[in-house]
């Protein structure tokens, strides 16, 4: 058995491993439990199964009251640092100058690749180039780590030949030519991308990730739906992603290790359209997953995924002693505040 330095227990046999990151925004875990929740009814019992068996509650409150928030909680979810302590509470939108300057120090995507490995963004980006990017103020998380590290986006082409996935996943939100939301919607240029199903989607990002050793795709439609308070646009979304990750689960290959989080909740409670305190999902599925996966919060992630593809990948690790290996499961649920969190 090794441990990682997060304290991460692993099985004694190693094998190179790519892993697949989804960020679902606005996903928490709903209190009466997976199958007797939302996702129940409108998504499959193989979703359902997914989300019972292999996720875990973690926290996404960061030590603050009031709701959490998209810009702070992705920084703690992809950097480690907390930004609500870097700004004092919780952030919503897009990160400023404090939490661009900390996400640009470090992200999972310049971690990775300072330690030789290869790293994709998968979403595609149809109106703005990089370049253009950088002149507005509508910069996302990981458009700032797509900045730092790859200076350059995947853009409509890319998404044509199935080099992409759009936000949406099914690129319905493209047709009729028109992008965006609301004052900032443009009229976008033929040839305008043919929409596919979510399984295709699905099948494009496996596509994408088996070039890298490290995906990261992005998806907000589960946030946008849940602020929405439309049933019909949140039994649409939950399809969609139902769809898609079946397929992911049918699909995926052995050496990968699909990793899924949110940066708060939203979409699982129907009665406010705010965002929620509940915890959100860490779900890990593979076939290397880890035995234990002490992580609790937000801030735990980046620290998980660097240290599950240094032991996996690097010829040279050694099965070391650390501070870490006596960890048995006890004492993780004995710190995990939501270690008898109905789900």
């Amino acid at each position: 058995m090794y441990t990682t330095l997060a304290g991460g227990q692993f099985n004694d046999m190693k094998e190179n491993t790519r892993i697949l990151m989804i960020m679902l925004d606005g996903v928490g875990v709903p209190p009466e439990g997976w199958r007797d929740s939302l996702y129940s009814k409108y998504c499959s019992d193989q979703f359902i199964d997914l989300f019972s068996n292999y996720s875990m509650p973690i926290d996404a409150c960061l030590g603050y009251d009031g709701l959490p928030q998209s810009a702070s909680g992705q920084t703690a979810l992809f950097t480690g640092y907390n930004g609500a302590d870097i700004m004092g509470d919780h952030l919503p939108g897009f990160p400023g100058p404090l939490l661009r300057d900390a996400i640009r120090d470090r992200n999972i995507f310049s971690s990775l690749e300072s330690a030789n490995y290869t790293v994709a963004f998968a979403n595609a980006y149809v109106r703005y180039s990089m370049a253009e990017l950088r002149k507005t103020r509508f910069r996302s998380v990981t458009t700032i780590m797509t900045e730092g590290v790859f200076g350059a986006v995947r853009r409509k082409g890319d998404l044509i030949e199935h080099y992409a996935v759009y936000h949406d996943i099914t690129r319905e939100s493209l047709q009729g030519g028109k992008v965006g939301f609301g004052r900032h919607k443009f009229k976008m240029k033929p040839p305008i991308p043919e929409v596919i199903t979510p399984k295709r989607g699905a099948q494009d990002l496996l596509n994408i990730a088996k070039n890298y050793d490290f995906t990261l795709f992005e998806y907000f439609m589960t946030d946008k739906a849940g602020h929405s308070q439309d049933q019909e646009f949140v039994k649409n979304v939950l399809a969609d992603i139902d769809e898609f990750f079946c397929t992911l689960m049918d699909e995926m290959c052995d050496d990968t290790l699909l990793v899924v989080s949110s940066d708060h909740g939203n979409i699982e409670d129907p009665t406010s359209g705010k965002h929620t305190r509940n915890p959100v999902p860490l779900l890990v599925y593979g076939k290397n997953r880890p035995d234990i996966i002490p992580v609790v919060s937000l801030t735990d992630v980046h620290s998980f995924i660097v240290d599950t593809m240094l032991y996996f990948n690097n010829p040279d690790k050694e099965q070391a002693s650390d501070p870490n290996d006596h960890i048995e499961s006890s004492d993780f649920d004995s710190h995990n505040p939501f270690a008898d969190f109905n789900f």
